[in-house]
């Protein structure tokens, strides 16, 4: 989900980053041949790892629950019609938009990684939590909506900024199809786990794939903000 305002400004930015490698690169920097054994090798595994792994966590959740939003939010007693679904993207949308507004002022790694703990924390509850209120339960998967695509966001920034220039296009394309994987699980896993062991247990699920995202991102997500794309790409090769 990506609006014109996020789209401007992170255009502008990487344009910007991009410049200034260019310009560092004519000055006597050679550039190398990409592959995609490249992605995995000493210097950029990390970056590999934090990308692809970061963007499957954030969508494999989001498209399980917003694909079957209806079917969800029966599950915990409330009616059928297509307004839960609205709400939960009205939600989403503002995550969007409060991830644009914010990108540039709180930078990329505190829009990243503490929405993650929360959506694994709600997610958690929700799937424990067998006699939750309705009420409460409704709450809760707007919060998760809202922050799961607040930082679900930072997938169309982070691999941009991390891989060095030539691996640049082939690593955001490794990430972004490695994610349509988890896209793909959470869209025709879910109505299975539903009938098979429930929808408690399949929240559980649900909460540990957000948690293996924080996880990976406390560990790997950089900050970036103000940042040429040599620096940020520096602190992976290793």
């Amino acid at each position: 989900m990506e609006s014109p305002q996020m789209h401007d400004s992170i255009t502008e930015e990487i344009d910007l980053r991009m410049l200034q490698e260019v310009q560092a690169a004519q000055s006597g920097t050679k550039i190398k041949n990409a592959s995609i054994g490249m992605l995995f090798s000493r210097q950029y595994w990390r970056t590999t790892l934090f990308t692809s792994g970061f963007w499957f966590c954030a969508v494999t959740p989001y498209f399980a629950i917003a694909t079957f939003a209806d079917d969800v939010l029966n599950q915990f007693g409330f009616g059928g019609g297509w307004a839960g679904g609205v709400g939960l993207s009205a939600l989403a949308t503002a995550g969007v938009v409060t991830t644009v507004l914010l990108i540039d002022k709180l930078g990329r790694r505190i829009l990243t990684v503490p929405g993650q703990w929360l959506c694994a924390g709600i997610l958690l509850v929700i799937g424990v939590w067998a006699n939750a209120p309705a009420i409460l339960v409704l709450v809760l998967f707007l919060a998760f909506s809202f922050f799961n695509a607040s930082y679900t966001t930072m997938t169309q920034v982070y691999p941009s900024e991390v891989f060095p220039g030539h691996l640049r296009g082939i690593g955001t394309g490794f990430s972004a199809a490695f994610s349509r994987i988890g896209a793909a699980l959470g869209t025709f896993a879910l109505p299975w786990a539903i009938s098979n062991i429930g929808m408690g247990p399949s929240m559980v699920v649900a909460a540990a794939v957000a948690l293996l995202g924080a996880v990976l991102s406390q560990w790997l997500a950089p900050e970036t903000k103000g940042r040429t794309l040599a620096e940020i790409s520096a602190d992976f090769s290793h």
